[in-house]
């Protein structure tokens, strides 16, 4: 069964008929092809055996588009928002652009948490605190680029929770 998932290439695909492209047939998959056909948005030009695509109504099909797979957002914005490649993004983000908070997998919780054996003093950022062991409980370390510990402390383990989620339990030596 084919899967059916507008993804960025396609996208793009779509962005180069709207700049008055044609394009092969082979470049696109069949099933959003047959869909855009249907609505009559896309014209078949044949070439012998091979076929290529090219868009009869740009502002229909730029309209359909962004209704029925970008949530309204903007094509180009769109591919931004979705080809992965922005480690800034968050959910707020992505429901004020398109609708979809889970368009795109985004880790809402970046950090680790951290154990401790026995009181360690550490920095975050610019202060020192001492992180005291409580049975069941953990810090969580939201900026990890800020969280300094002694060069004297041991790192007990490291183990990777759900989520990717780091748990770091430190000791110190001696």
């Amino acid at each position: 069964m084919e899967q059916k998932k507008f993804t960025p290439s396609i996208c793009r695909k779509v962005l180069r008929l709207i700049q008055g492209e044609t394009l092969p047939s082979s470049l696109f998959p069949r099933w959003f092809a047959d869909e855009l056909k249907e609505e009559g948005l896309l014209s078949v030009i044949t070439h012998g055996s091979r076929n290529s695509y090219r868009l009869l109504d740009v502002e229909a099909s730029i309209r359909y588009v962004k209704n029925k797979y970008t949530g309204g957002a903007e094509l180009s914005r769109w591919i931004e928002l979705t080809d992965g490649h922005n480690p800034d993004l968050d959910r707020s983000a992505l429901v004020n652009e398109t609708g979809d908070s889970k368009l795109v997998r985004v880790r809402t919780f970046r950090g680790f948490l951290v154990n401790c054996c026995e009181p360690l003093e550490v920095t975050m950022g610019e202060k020192s605190f001492t992180l005291s062991p409580l049975e069941g409980m953990a810090f969580f370390v939201q900026e990890p680029e800020k969280f300094r510990i002694p060069s004297d402390v041991l790192v007990v383990g490291v183990v990777q929770g759900p989520e990717s989620t780091l748990c770091v339990t430190l000791s110190s030596v001696g």
